[in-house]
């Protein structure tokens, strides 16, 4: 389990210090939650944000493999990002 500090900054939750990492290239959606009034745990933590990622990424896998940068979508092979950002040399759904 990941613990994070997070304040309420003009109506949003702003992380200010942990980490996680959840986000993966594999990962196919991220929510999160944010409760403000978390008193169901038992202690005196106020705000509560849960985050999620699916599929859950396999403890030994790296975050990401690196590659080299596309320019044109031929070179998009993995299923589902077909599409090539040039300006980024990225591929996208």
């Amino acid at each position: 389990m990941n613990y994070f500090n997070v304040i309420s900054q003009n109506f949003h939750a702003v992380v200010t210090s942990g980490h996680a990492s959840f986000a993966y290239d594999d990962a196919i959606s991220i929510g999160c939650g944010y409760n403000n009034n978390a008193q169901c745990l038992g202690t005196n933590i106020k705000t509560i944000v849960v985050c999620a990622v699916t599929p859950v990424r396999p403890v030994s896998t790296p975050l990401y493999a690196t590659g080299i940068d596309c320019f044109q979508n031929y070179q998009c092979t993995k299923p589902g990002y077909n599409t090539c950002d040039p300006a980024m040399g990225l591929c996208s759904p």
